[in-house]
């Protein structure tokens, strides 16, 4: 890198920062993605980003223009590798595809494609010459590219040899198309007539390339034509959106006839599809989604920032780049690898089990249809459908006993789990109820205009004690006193005659402002209430006629609040799960009064409930069940190891059949190791194989992926992480990219 370039870089990324704190008013971070750096204005006029390398292209004159190629495996720091003068006359727009970038120049009537297979040497290796007026949009899939046109309809181009990019097919039906967006075999153009001025989105089967047919058209009333429109494929699923309109959504499993779904969240403006994962914008926020529910996306994470800036968005996992409009200042990179589950993750099983809530007693978990045995290890082994647990709402366990809400809130149950797994129906008490608690002999109901009390004794033959009116979000019960909270006030009941609860304290909240309906967990004579923005609450209730506020704790992440009852673990630590950053959070409670921060993991979920169970934290999402063991401080005497960036290199990278992955433990400090791996996960955060190195551990070593997993099966196309480990510590990582052909 030559001096005058490097210096502008660090420039650059200085004044980026400069310009972060001085727009704290207009940018606010959420949920666990981080900014990993803003570019600005003067570093682009285009920006695109593919498999760690970063294209820009700078106006120079009504000609030319310079196309800039980085190294951004580090977006903070990118290296640049080459520069060089392009064609650039009254471009629509420039994309990178598979190492090249496409440039389409109306006035000179081709499309430009440079080769990026060397970036440190970009070369122009085709001029495709077609006839390009009335160019309007082009789009990839596979080795086709397709453009759209005002006069010429829809051209499908070979691109599989790089030298020649032969037209092998088009369709017209002699109206303008405007946009195009294709996926596998298919495509969807936007028309529009501008003499009607009706818009429609017509879908292209393009499985035979030579000869694409239009099949069925959806019509898009709302549409004006300057509204900005993106449509995104996921499967059979088709999402079109529109800045001013609802996100529609349909099925074209039938090309021939796609059919509407339903209307879903308004102004979006952009959508990409990473396996699960939808990541848009809209409302001025970045928004990361898991689609385990097509037609109900939820938000596992967010950024906010101000709409004017935002003009495209690009994916280069794990990187987001949010790039401004055409004479905007920014472009904001994001970095979304801690949406992918933490390497403790040690197993996940896709179970039965439905609803959001586990419950467990010694080696058993219940949920709202199955139980299984958790094993010491923390496997599930032995699951088994309970058809007789599928009325159930949120199911929780205590001392033996399975206890929960109906589903629909007509009644509750109680269930003796006290024999190895076993279930037995001891009672149901019919009357409307939302959540149930046990405390000793008493049995709670709650609903939303108050709390019925049974002592259950005999839990057969529950005996009605007394009803508490009042619209409580939350209660704890400790012996002969029991403490519930609503919006406004903690209240303590004495239960000295259990059949007439006498209150003997009110606390009031004051002007605190809640996120949250408070939640509460009770250990040591200390309650744990939650629901604040930024902070959880510590009261010493060991006078229960004066419960004081005596601490607190601050979240990490500003703005979050927790809004699921927090659990302690079988050490006694408070452990609770985040709303917005989506973070398991761990505190010591040494000094129950003064919660003091110990470990924290970034989830790519949203959890609902949360279980402990030996060593391990235990969650559900949708039928999947997370196993992840509790972190472990670090020691003074533990193998501690900084990532090195250089560690890993793979070739080819993208690779259809086989990459060899070098590994140059020379870069490495100089310590003993007697074991390293190479364990490579999905997007996901799942392992899919493990690599083993010689145990003499040489230098430089390599070792062949042939694009499987562990039980030999061929891996899906993807992203990949390969993820170099020593004595089980993570030391580098290095991305791969699977396309077979």
């Amino acid at each position: 890198m030559t001096g005058h370039v490097k210096t502008f870089i660090l420039r650059s990324i200085q004044i980026m920062f400069m310009c972060a704190a001085m727009m704290a008013l207009c940018v606010s971070l959420s949920a666990s993605i981080e900014m990993k750096a803003i570019y600005p204005s003067s570093f682009y006029d285009i920006m695109m980003v593919e498999d760690g390398i970063m294209v820009t292209l700078q106006q120079v004159d009504n000609y030319y223009a310079n196309m800039k190629v980085y190294d951004a495996q580090d977006p903070a720091s990118p290296q640049l590798l080459s520069s060089l003068y392009v064609y650039y006359r009254d471009p629509r727009e420039a994309k990178l595809y598979r190492s090249h970038v496409y440039i389409p120049d109306i006035w000179g009537m081709c499309m430009r494609r440079y080769s990026l297979l060397d970036p440190a040497n970009p070369v122009l290796i085709n001029e495709y010459g077609i006839n390009m007026v009335g160019y309007r949009d082009f789009a990839f899939s596979g080795d086709y590219l397709l453009i759209s046109t005002q006069t010429l309809g829809l051209r499908v181009v070979n691109i599989a040899n790089g030298y020649s990019t032969p037209e092998v097919g088009h369709v017209v039906d002699g109206n303008p198309l405007f946009r195009v967006w294709a996926q596998g075999n298919r495509a969807a153009v936007l028309s529009y007539n501008l003499t009607t001025e009706n818009a429609v989105i017509k879908l292209v089967d393009f499985t035979n390339p030579a000869g694409p047919i239009l099949r069925g058209v959806i019509d898009l009333p709302d549409y004006d034509y300057n509204d900005k429109i993106e449509l995104a494929f996921k499967q059979n699923y088709l999402y079109v959106d529109m800045s001013y309109a609802q996100t529609k959504m349909y099925n074209i499993g039938d090309l021939n006839t796609p059919v509407f779904l339903g209307n879903m969240e308004y102004g979006l403006t952009n959508t990409v599809f990473i396996d699960d994962y939808r990541i848009c914008v809209t409302g001025g926020a970045l928004r990361v989604q898991s689609l385990d529910s097509p037609l109900s996306p939820v938000d596992i994470a967010t950024f906010d920032i101000q709409s004017s800036f935002y003009q495209h968005l690009a994916i280069d996992w794990p990187f987001a780049y949010l790039i401004g409009e055409e004479y905007g200042p920014y472009a904001y990179c994001l970095d979304l690898s801690t949406l992918t589950p933490p390497e403790s993750i040690v197993d996940t099983y896709d179970t039965q089990f439905t609803g959001t809530s586990i419950a467990g007693w010694q080696q058993w978990l219940y949920s709202r249809n199955s139980i299984a045995e958790l094993s010491p290890t923390g496997y599930l082994v032995n699951i088994q459908t309970c058809p007789e647990l599928t009325a159930l709402g949120k199911v929780k366990s205590d001392n033996g006993l399975l206890h929960a809400a109906l589903l629909g809130g007509t009644g509750s149950s109680l269930w003796d789990i006290g024999n190895a797994g076993e279930l037995q129906l001891l009672c149901t008490i019919p009357g409307s109820t939302t959540e149930t608690y046990i405390s000793g002999n008493y049995f709670f109901l709650q609903n939303t205009s108050s709390i019925r009390c049974f002592d259950i004794s005999d839990p057969i033959n529950p005996v009605f004690l007394f009803s508490l009116p009042g619209s409580y979000s939350s209660m704890v019960c400790d012996g002969e006193v029991f403490w519930v909270t609503d919006y406004s006030s903690l209240k303590t009941y004495s239960l000295s005659d259990p059949q007439l609860p006498i209150m003997i304290n009110s606390l009031s909240f004051g002007e605190l402002i809640f996120a949250y309906p408070p939640r509460m967990a009770y250990r040591s004579h200390h309650l744990y209430l939650t629901g604040f923005r930024d902070e959880i609450k510590v009261y010493d209730v060991s006078d229960v006629t004066n419960p004081l506020e005596v601490g607190h704790v601050f979240l990490q992440m500003l703005h979050d609040a927790i809004q699921q009852t927090p659990c302690f673990s079988p050490e006694g630590d408070l452990v609770v799960s985040t709303a917005i950053a989506n973070q398991l959070i761990i505190y010591d409670l040494t000094d129950p009064s003064s919660p003091e921060y110990a470990e924290h993991l970034n989830l790519p979920y949203k959890i609902k409930d949360l279980y402990c169970y030996q060593d391990r934290f235990l969650f559900k999402v949708g039928t999947t069940l997370y196993s992840i063991q509790f972190p472990q401080p670090t020691g003074a005497d533990d193998l501690v190891m900084p990532v090195q960036p250089n560690v890993i290199n793979c070739y080819p990278n993208p690779f259809a059949e086989a990459a060899a992955i070098l590994v140059d433990l020379s870069l490495l400090p100089p310590i003993k190791i007697q074991r390293t791996d190479l364990i490579i996960y999905n997007i996901k955060g799942q392992k899919i194989r493990t690599l083993s190195l010689e145990p003499n551990l040489k230098d430089r070593q390599s070792v062949v992926w042939d694009g499987r997993n562990e039980r030999g099966n061929p891996c899906a196309n993807g992203i990949y992480f390969i993820r170099l480990c020593a004595e089980g510590r993570s030391i580098a990582m290095r991305r791969i990219t699977l396309i077979k052909k």
